[in-house]
């Protein structure tokens, strides 16, 4: 019988690095000089990369094939995502967030104020899935505390934005987690757990450093007294207390219990709408309201609860749409040949994993210099390497952790970078404030993979 798909010769590294090229400057371009949206980028970039194929005589059926394969990986992070938005309105509304925000707030001392700080922020952030938000809302309050005590705006800024990244990196619920982990091909919470192993002792150093750096700073007074405000006047605008810690225990509960992450948030979700009616007597359509747009308390007394109007399901959309054209593009690349083509010379160098790992570091680090964005790091990155991961045999939740190091956490180091410039707007503080400390997760983390990239290839020697 004749193969109705005959198998094609090799791309041309020529014609497959202009592909690449071209996708890339479309979605680069736009986003910097003109600060348009991604996801109509990624629609530009995926229908010029399928002309440039076609061009080249790879059949519609074939391409298509690739596509719909890819994106049928797009559905799992997606629902996550969906899950997670409406856990996050939920928890919001209920007050699950605020009380776990206040009370953090409330506890700080000038005595041990950087490391609370680091800690109540990382949190926030694994809880939430959204480092931006975490910057925005908790960081600020927790940033104009901490000057109020006498605190340099550097140091303020550091233990925020590196435990929000952190927590980010560990938490279900957040798209980066969720993207690596599915064009990885492997699962979402053993992918957290394989490299939490690695950032949480990133976490640990991190802490006990704030702890040190909290001994050596003068102060000149101050003792957290705006903490105990910031706590006094949510308790006034709503009911504050150890009940809206339910939902909390029930998603740590089933995640012990290792239940699908789907299962897990939406639980945590419908906890939150009950805990919303019965505990803070919201209407049945404000409390259903906050799963689609996230907590809604225009008509409640108290501006701070405004910090807390986030999550939602709508507030995920842009980001599952971004995935579908994303997984769209990249499934056209790889039954395109074009992945292969391109990153064949580098790859002839990496012919072991440990190298693979150092090549994703370095191609994650590289393509953050080019676009600002970790998210378009972390989906070229992880879609280009995932088959070469896949075809060699080697750990693929080894390029998710890899991926981390290179499109997350060395970011940091790029000070034109999205994820440097928008945490200081959020929190209200000058580019050039954010400080080296912000970047001490990625210098850990650089040389954890580093020394065991190394530890690994004597290893190999020793045996050979």
């Amino acid at each position: 019988m004749r193969d109705e798909h005959p198998k094609r010769e090799q791309l041309p590294f020529g014609y497959a690095l202009l592909i690449l090229s071209v996708s890339f400057l479309v979605i680069l371009l736009p986003t910097l000089l003109l600060q348009t949206k991604v996801q109509p980028l990624f629609f530009l970039a995926w229908t010029a990369s399928f002309l440039l194929l076609r061009g080249k005589g790879y059949p519609f059926e074939a391409l298509q094939t690739g596509m719909t394969d890819s994106c049928k990986k797009a559905v799992s992070p997606i629902l996550i995502l969906f899950c997670s938005g409406a856990m996050i309105g939920a928890w919001n509304q209920c007050g699950a967030i605020p009380f776990m925000t206040a009370v953090g707030v409330s506890i700080i001392r000038a005595q041990w104020y950087l490391p609370v700080a680091f800690c109540v922020v990382l949190l926030f952030a694994f809880l939430t899935g959204t480092v931006f938000g975490a910057c925005g809302t908790v960081g600020a309050v927790l940033l104009a505390t901490g000057r109020s005590m006498g605190f340099p705006a550097q140091l303020c800024v550091g233990a925020v934005t590196a435990g929000g990244f952190l927590g980010y990196a560990l938490s279900p619920a957040a798209d980066c987690t969720n993207a690596a982990s599915s064009l990885a091909g492997v699962d979402l919470m053993k992918s957290i757990r394989y490299q939490g192993r690695m950032t949480g002792r990133a976490a640990v150093l991190c802490a006990v450093m704030f702890g040190v750096l909290n001994r050596l700073v003068p102060l000149e007074g101050g003792t957290g007294a705006g903490g105990e405000a910031f706590y006094q006047e949510l308790t006034v605008s709503m009911r504050l207390g150890w009940p809206a810690l339910l939902p909390l225990v029930l998603v740590v509960v089933l995640l012990v219990k290792r239940q699908p992450t789907v299962i897990t948030l939406a639980s945590g979700a419908l906890a939150g709408v009950l805990l919303s009616l019965f505990y803070q007597r919201v209407s049945v359509k404000q409390a259903v309201q906050a799963l689609w747009e996230g907590g809604n308390f225009s008509d409640w007394t108290g501006d701070l609860l405004r910090v807390f109007e986030t999550g939602g399901i709508k507030s995920m959309a842009d980001t599952a749409i971004l995935f579908v054209f994303a997984f769209a593009l990249f499934g056209l690349f790889e039954s395109g040949g074009v992945t292969e083509a391109v990153l064949g010379p580098l790859l002839n160098w990496a012919d072991q994993s440990w190298k693979g790992d150092l090549v994703t570091v370095l191609a994650g680090f590289v393509t953050n210099l080019i676009s600002a964005s970790g998210m378009c790091s972390f989906i070229f990155t992880a879609s280009c390497l995932a088959p070469i991961y896949a075809k060699r045999g080697w750990n693929r939740l080894d390029l998710v952790r890899s991926a981390f190091v290179g499109c997350l956490f060395m970011s940091l180091w790029i000070p034109w970078h999205s994820n440097v410039i928008t945490p200081a707007a959020l929190m209200g503080v000058e580019d050039g404030q954010t400080g080296f400390l912000t970047a001490v997760p990625a210098l850990i983390l650089l040389c954890y993979i580093l020394l065991e990239a190394l530890s690994y290839g004597r290893r190999r020697g020793a045996k050979k």
